[in-house]
């Protein structure tokens, strides 16, 4: 498959085009970025992009991005990250085909690795009635 990055950050952009990578400066915020993405043929969209603390007139960018893809009649799919499990159901909504939890998603990983790496015989399955 192929890769577009895109990047608010034009040091990140020079970087990452440095290191032979196709990459664009683009402002998710900006109603007219999706508009310039190249989206004819993308499976799909995936936005690790922060939610910044929002003020009075600021949208959060990643449903600033859900939105303007929306209107470009995007139809494939379609993650998102956020760092907070409310915001889900609005990802969603707004949609979001998958709704990525990097710490959450992690600390599963990080589980599953630390029980392949022991012992079956050592397991003690810890639940809420034993604590």
């Amino acid at each position: 498959f192929s890769l577009l990055a895109v990047d608010f950050n034009p040091d990140e952009v020079r970087r990452w085009r440095n290191d032979g990578h196709l990459v664009m400066y683009g402002d998710a915020s900006d109603p007219a970025f999706v508009n310039d993405l190249p989206l004819q043929g993308v499976k799909w969209v995936v936005s690790a992009m922060p939610q910044h603390d929002l003020g009075v007139t600021h949208e959060d960018p990643r449903l600033a991005l859900l939105g303007g893809l929306k209107q470009q009649h995007y139809s494939g799919g379609i993650a998102i990250s956020t760092q907070h499990q409310h915001d889900q159901p609005l990802l969603e909504e707004r949609g979001a085909t998958l709704v990525l939890m990097p710490f959450h998603d992690a600390a599963e990983r990080a589980v599953e690795r630390v029980r392949a790496a022991t012992p079956a015989s050592t397991h003690t399955e810890v639940t809420n009635d034993t604590i």
